[in-house]
């Protein structure tokens, strides 16, 4: 496995095995993502006056969460899993 200038996984470089694994992980990453948005929901409730800035955090986990849901269908297109 290798990765990127920005650090990502290139997925060229992955055995299957190590794809089973990263697809696990992109999972847990999703789930790491709803997580801070319901948090930001929560904030945003709680601290008014800074509303917009929980509500542009919601936004961005929602954008990588897109992203994340394709580069896992891209994964496991490619290893057929």
């Amino acid at each position: 496995m290798k990765f990127d200038k920005v650090h990502k996984v290139i997925i060229e470089t992955l055995t299957k095995e190590e794809a089973r694994a990263f697809i696990d992980f992109l999972s847990d990453e999703v789930k790491r993502h709803k997580k801070c948005i319901r948090e930001a929901d929560f904030m945003w409730c709680m601290r008014p006056v800074i509303s917009e800035i929980y509500e542009s955090a919601a936004t961005r986990h929602e954008g990588s969460i897109c992203n994340i849901l394709k580069k896992m269908e891209e994964v496991k297109e490619k290893f057929g899993l």
